[in-house]
């Protein structure tokens, strides 16, 4: 993993990569995730606020992959995943795309 990382891992540790309809990004360990049984309130993975919005994709990631961000009205980003900090769960996010009034992002390839 590269220098910007902020807690150490496996050499080969699969992360998750989740981004909100407002832009905020936030990538963090597939270890931070529990197995949870039947009938369990699940788990938090991000600090939703107003301002951050709401989860519109989760995807699983390694070092290196490379993201395309897609928002409703046509806005596109490509991102590096390693230009997002490998933090814990509950964290509120860093801006991925700086969006326009009304926009919002759909989807993540």
């Amino acid at each position: 993993m590269n220098n910007k990382t902020r807690f150490e891992y496996g050499p080969e540790e699969e992360e998750v990569f989740l981004i909100t309809d407002a832009g905020y990004a936030l990538r963090v360990p597939l270890s931070e995730f529990r197995i949870s049984k039947r009938g369990t309130m699940g788990l938090q993975a991000l600090v939703l606020t107003e301002k951050n919005g709401h989860i519109v994709a989760a995807k699983k990631v390694q070092s290196g992959d490379l993201l395309l961000i897609l928002t409703r009205y046509g806005m596109s980003n490509i991102v590096r995943v390693d230009d997002f900090l490998v933090s814990k769960r509950k964290r509120k996010g860093v801006k991925a795309i700086n969006l326009r009034c009304g926009d919002e992002v759909v989807a993540v390839i």
